[in-house]
């Protein structure tokens, strides 16, 4: 059974929205009708859009911002330039109002999930499996260039990409979609084992 949003996502840690959020940074960069950058010296890179579209692994691999806009939590990263206000309850109560929202981060997360070797597949991507039960179903199975993506990401004792990880998987739990979140955390965790606990253990105690 899902959990609920009380049982997993820590909401007190939430805070109260400001007038500088309204109608929310992170929303207006989720909205499909806005479209915002996140860094407005370069409006036609830093969309939503051209992120999830358009970046290669590479770009994915050498920017630092834009994960921070893509899955946005309550703590304040340790990185200061362009990063978004931490996750406050207005904009986390329009991510479970709005299904186009969630919609855009679950896709969010398919093209992270490609970038470090997996395919995702999800009944909203065909929506009627969803239409009918309700309930959207996951599954993640490793893309054909598994190997080589996950060593130069994630499947070594360190690397940057250890941080993106949790904060992937925490901010879908708290905007709605946990069945997608407990799926990444899953597949990863089993790909670790299976590949003989590569990552430093350290690391997966905070995953």
């Amino acid at each position: 059974m899902q959990a609920s949003y009380s049982q997993r996502s820590t909401p007190h840690t939430l805070r109260k929205p400001t007038p500088t959020t309204i109608m929310g940074l992170v929303e207006r960069f989720y909205d499909p009708t806005i479209n915002r950058p996140y860094d407005e010296s370069k409006p036609s890179h830093t969309t939503y859009t051209t992120i999830v579209e358009s970046w290669s692994d590479d770009e994915l691999e050498d920017n630092h911002e834009y994960i921070q806009w893509l899955f946005p939590i309550p703590e304040c990263s340790r990185r200061q330039h362009e990063e978004p206000p931490p996750l406050d309850l207005e904009t986390r109560d329009a991510f479970h109002a709005r299904q186009e929202l969630r919609d855009r981060i679950r896709r969010a997360c398919k093209r992270m999930m490609a970038f470090y070797g997996w395919n995702v597949v999800s009944t909203r991507d065909t929506e009627s499996a969803a239409a009918v039960t309700g309930i959207d179903n996951v599954s993640i199975t490793p893309r054909q260039n598994f190997g080589t993506r996950a060593k130069e990401t994630w499947l070594r004792w360190t690397d940057h990409n250890h941080l993106r990880i949790p904060r992937i998987i925490r901010s879908m739990r708290i905007l709605g979609l946990y069945r997608q979140a407990q799926a990444m955390l899953s597949s990863i965790i089993q790909a670790n084992n299976a590949a003989g606990w590569k990552v430093k253990p350290a690391i997966c105690v905070i995953w």
